[in-house]
């Protein structure tokens, strides 16, 4: 069953010493009203420091909720410490996602 949803993708570069760091940081689980069991992390074929990162959420309110967990807490930690030199944030809804 196709069911519309909120899909959140975020392109980041890390400074070379950070992208090590990801790792830790990319393998929390990732709750909350995500429809994915835990976040979806994508790196660049040409580049040891650029990421993706692809979640899918059930509406807004599931994303300001996922806001709120102790994982969100620890990315935002990490990018205030410096860890990401570049994010491009592309909201989007699903054309045809199904969960099942």
């Amino acid at each position: 069953m196709s069911i519309p949803c909120l899909c959140l993708r975020y392109a980041c570069a890390y400074p070379n010493d950070y992208a090590c760091a990801l790792s830790n940081a990319s393998t929390i689980p990732n709750t909350g009203g995500c429809r994915n069991p835990s976040l979806q992390v994508l790196k660049d074929d040409d580049s040891d420091n650029k990421f993706a990162f692809f979640e899918v959420y059930a509406s807004a309110e599931a994303v300001a909720y996922h806001k709120e967990q102790d994982h969100y807490k620890l990315w935002s930690e990490f990018k205030a410490s410096g860890g990401v030199a570049s994010q491009e944030v592309q909201k989007m809804t699903a054309a045809n996602f199904t969960q099942k």
